[in-house]
C-alpha cells in the first residue's frame, strides 16, 4: 500500500511577511529552534522566510469586510 504524507501550516498575523522576516532575523533561542525546525519538516529556510510569503492564501476571513 502506497503511504501519502500531507502538511500544511496556517499562519495568522497582521503583517505575515513582517512576522516571516523578523522570525528569520532573531537570534531568540526558541525561533532558532523553530526556524531549524522549519527546514527540517517543511523545508523552509531563513532565506525563504525573508523574502516574499512562501505559501498560497485560499481564503482570506476579515470581519470588517
Amino acid at each position: 500500500m502506497r503511504q501519502i504524507l500531507r502538511d500544511s501550516i496556517a499562519h495568522e498575523a497582521e503583517d505575515l511577511a513582517k512576522a516571516f522576516q523578523t522570525l528569520a532575523a532573531s537570534d531568540d533561542p526558541y525561533d532558532v529552534w523553530f526556524r531549524e525546525h522549519l527546514v527540517s519538516v517543511h523545508g523552509l529556510t531563513a532565506e525563504m522566510l525573508s523574502g516574499p510569503i512562501p505559501a498560497t492564501m485560499f481564503f482570506d476571513y476579515r470581519a470588517d469586510g
